[in-house]
């Protein structure tokens, strides 16, 4: 793996089974769904500024501060990357959406996050 946007991507999927490994509730649905809208928000769409609390309902704010350091540290990284690359909402997607980049254990994106389908989000 050579991409800059698949190492950031490994780097977050190490992260999350660190985190889940530990707090298996990580990857429940309501986390999923709170994680998901994280991506979402601050990097396919770049609708906001990275938060300093966010509420990933784990009702745990040591887990939930866990969570958004590593997220938030995705979505610097990420971002920037995709930012020098000029990549718009579609191509932030995909290059999240990557069946190909799988962490240690086997885990893909889908594992913490699921799918959107292509074409989810408008761009702009």
């Amino acid at each position: 793996m050579t991409d800059a946007l698949e190492q950031a991507l490994l780097s977050l999927l190490q992260r999350l089974d660190l985190i889940s490994g530990e707090f298996e509730f990580v990857t429940d649905s309501v986390v999923r769904d709170r994680m998901s809208d994280f991506i979402r928000d601050f990097y396919i769409k770049q609708v906001a500024p990275l938060p300093e609390k966010y509420d990933f309902a784990t009702n745990s704010p040591e887990v939930d501060g866990l969570l958004l350091d590593a997220l938030s540290a995705y979505v610097i990284e990420a971002g920037r990357i995709a930012d020098e690359r000029r990549l718009g909402v579609q191509d932030r997607l995909n290059a999240f959406q990557d069946d190909a980049v799988t962490n240690d254990q086997g885990r893909s994106y889908d594992e913490y996050f699921g799918y959107w389908r292509p074409g989810a989000f408008a761009e702009g």
